[in-house]
Order: C-alpha cells, then sequence, then structure tokens
C-alpha cells in the first residue's frame, strides 16, 4: 500500500516547479519589453487544419 504523505508532496514539488516556472517567464517578458511578443508561446490565428511543419 502506497504511503497518503506521497500525494501532498507531489502536489508540493509541482508548485514549486510552477512558480519557478513564472519567476523565469516574467524575468523573460521584462528583458523584452512592454511592445515585443514571444513568438510561439500563443496561437496568433486560429488554423482549421493539422500544423504545418
Amino acid at each position: 500500500m502506497q504511503d497518503n504523505k506521497r500525494v501532498p508532496a507531489l502536489v508540493t514539488v509541482i508548485c514549486l516547479a510552477l512558480f519557478v516556472f513564472c519567476l523565469i517567464e516574467r524575468q523573460v517578458r521584462r528583458a523584452l519589453g512592454s511592445g515585443q511578443k514571444i513568438p510561439g508561446l500563443f496561437p496568433e490565428t486560429s488554423r482549421s487544419g493539422p500544423p504545418a511543419g
């Protein structure tokens, strides 16, 4: 039987990883400036077919 303490530990690790990711993204956005976009982060237009490539 698995120990139930693993679930809160896993949630804590995932939250810490997300926090670090958010801090890195914030620093990158500040370094780029307010007028620039990060290419590939969000789709600019909706595509009806499969991705090209």
